[in-house]
């Protein structure tokens, strides 16, 4: 803090504009402010990192006490940035009502080793203070490990400074509020779709609520932090994501994105064979999981192009499945068929589906039930078993068809 812009030293300027801010501040009743100070009271030779110190803790009415400090204050030793942040987390007054907020000024990254990031994405998540806001003085920083940290403005002089510390300020201390105007491909009002924000440093939800609209049609106003980072979701199937939609300080920002959607049903007449349970998955073109519902129930899914499994006996598979907005899509899944098999003593059991020759493996039968029923799809397939202790190589295929409806029994001896 002892290098110089034109004559005079970093440290006296900061100490001039914090004060100038504390003083324009004394006269806000909803914001108390407190200072904490590192690198002040050991020479750098000693290299102390545990040289942090709340020198005006949070109080109504102490802005003259800051104004008081900083004036005396002197650099002299080291830079332990995540020991500061991590004594700062109980420097807070206790009580879940109030916004916590951190303001770090420096001229040089962390120099006791520590992992300062660590620190405050620890914090964050614990939700002890809101993402810090870090401004730089200079250029001896790495960008990238600093923004890992909290919100880096770089300052290479005065003005810049002094731009940067009251946008901080100003981002921190204004009502922000944000209006969600969800609309279909046809530019129709959209409601009742949940949304949530995600603070882009903790990865956790910060806000969650239902899209809503008055009998005008007009959608919610919402107030929101203006400090985090955010990912807007819009909680469709598949998900819409948006990562750092435009949200200006003091303003009301208005969202407005395009869902289009149309409907999927998968449909099965004799669904009481599967105790009316059967269930389905949703895949994406690239083989990932999207959504796993219940036959005959309906669902609203993003227009584009899907594979869907139907968990039957073997996977009834529908690749390159077309949905279009306001459109309802049906997949009608054959009905399946009942095989009922007898086998006249314990052996080794498998069966396998004839397709486009080749063999597939469709399931092992339970080697110590003589009495078996299976559900299948229609087709055509074969058992091939062996009875338990049988002397030689005694294995028995029997071929068989399933045809939708009907019941088959196979005795095996």
């Amino acid at each position: 803090m002892m290098g110089k812009w034109k004559n005079r030293t970093k440290m006296d300027i900061a100490k001039e504009l914090l004060s100038n801010l504390v003083d324009s501040l004394s006269s806000n009743q909803q914001v108390q402010l407190a200072l904490r100070v590192y690198g002040h009271q050991y020479p750098k030779k000693l290299q102390n990192c545990k040289d942090s110190r709340l020198e005006v803790p949070f109080s109504k009415d102490n802005h003259q006490d800051i104004i008081y400090k900083l004036d005396g204050i002197r650099p002299k030793g080291t830079t332990p940035i995540a020991y500061s942040l991590l004594k700062a987390s109980s420097d807070f007054p206790s009580g879940n009502q109030f916004r916590n907020v951190i303001v770090l000024i420096t001229d040089g990254e962390e120099s006791c080793g520590a992992d300062p990031c660590a620190v405050s994405l620890r914090l964050q998540k614990e939700q002890v203070f809101l993402q810090p806001f870090i401004i730089g003085l200079g250029n001896n920083f790495n960008k990238k490990s600093m923004d890992c940290l909290g919100k880096f403005h770089k300052a290479n002089d005065l003005q810049s400074f002094r731009n940067n510390l009251y946008q901080v300020i100003n981002r921190s201390l204004t009502p922000t509020r944000l209006v969600v105007d969800l609309q279909d491909g046809s530019g129709n009002p959209i409601a009742d779709k949940s949304i949530t924000l995600i603070n882009q440093s903790t990865g956790l939800p910060q806000y969650e609520f239902i899209h809503y609209r008055d009998k005008r049609h007009k959608p919610d106003t919402f107030e929101i932090d203006p400090v985090p980072n955010y990912q807007f979701v819009i909680n469709t199937i598949p998900q819409i994501k948006i990562k750092n939609p435009k949200i200006k300080a003091g303003e009301i920002n208005v969202l407005r994105y395009k869902v289009r959607e149309g409907q999927f049903v998968p449909t099965l007449k004799k669904i009481n064979l599967y105790d009316n349970k059967l269930t389905y998955t949703i895949r994406n073109t690239n083989n990932q999981f999207i959504y796993s519902g219940l036959v005959n129930s309906p669902v609203q899914l993003l227009e584009g192009t899907y594979k869907v499994e139907i968990h039957t006996t073997p996977l009834a598979i529908k690749n390159n499945l077309k949905i279009t907005e306001n459109t309802e899509n049906n997949l009608a899944i054959p009905d399946p068929g009942i095989v009922d098999i007898r086998f006249l003593s314990k052996g080794l059991g498998v069966i396998y589906k004839n397709s486009k020759n080749k063999s597939q493996w469709v399931m092992d039968l339970d080697s110590e039930k003589q009495l078996q029923s299976v559900i299948l799809q229609p087709g055509s397939y074969r058992l091939v078993y062996r009875a338990i202790n049988s002397p030689g190589k005694y294995t028995i295929i029997k071929p068989f068809d399933i045809k939708s409806g009907t019941t088959n029994k196979l005795t095996v001896h």
